[in-house]
């Protein structure tokens, strides 16, 4: 029998690694770990723009988790750098250490966040709507995505509005892809899990939404 996933022939039982073959249209897979960080960037805003082989080949390259993980801390790092500065800037001074603290913690806590919304998504998929990939296939091609888009947070007045739909639609095209559910299902499935994700943190926060001092 032939496996209409990953397209492998099989007898009784089959391990399904939960993702099509790659086509000869499909970018290469590295065979270790390369030093190539200008390609990886674009691979992931070629995934934000729905190129199916990208998502693909993403998928099966651990250096795109790598990758992914390394833009991710540029792309948080980044704005909470500045803020630290802002902050010493406007106090004339070292910052308190509250909230130096509150502004270093920013980087696990979202990166907790993603993991967590990222797994719901597949859990969901899995149980409730038939979806069949793999989470370590799934986890490689949606934070190379997610990191490159987080870098959009940084423009100002909108960039963090550009930056959740930028969100959605990673999580939306790599589930269609590695998750093998319809489009319309993905959509719904990344719009509510995001949408509950910012309503529970925008609940937890301060009520003054401000940093501590």
């Amino acid at each position: 029998m032939i496996c209409t996933i990953c397209g492998q022939s099989y007898g009784l039982t089959h391990n399904c690694p939960g993702v099509a073959p790659l086509t000869e249209a499909d970018p290469p897979i590295p065979a270790g770990l390369q030093f190539a960080p200008i390609e990886y960037f674009v691979m992931g805003w070629k995934i934000v723009f729905w190129d199916d082989r990208y998502i693909r080949s993403a998928s099966r390259d651990p250096n795109a988790l790598l990758y992914g993980f390394l833009f991710y801390l540029l792309g948080i790092g980044v704005p909470a750098l500045l803020g630290i500065l802002i902050r010493i800037s406007n106090n004339g001074g070292p910052l308190p250490t509250s909230t130096f603290l509150y502004l270093l913690a920013l980087i696990p806590l979202g990166l907790a966040y993603d993991v967590a919304r990222f797994g719901i998504c597949h859990l969901i998929a899995k149980y409730f709507l038939g979806g069949t990939g793999k989470f370590l296939p799934l986890l490689r091609s949606l934070f190379l995505g997610v990191s490159v888009v987080t870098w959009v947070a940084i423009v100002p007045f909108i960039g963090t509005l550009l930056s959740g739909i930028g969100a959605v639609v990673v999580i939306m095209v790599v589930f269609e892809e590695l998750d093998h559910i319809d489009r319309l299902q993905a959509f719904i499935l990344s719009a509510g899990v995001n949408i509950i994700f910012f309503g529970v943190v925008f609940y937890l926060m301060p009520v003054t939404h401000t940093l501590p001092d």
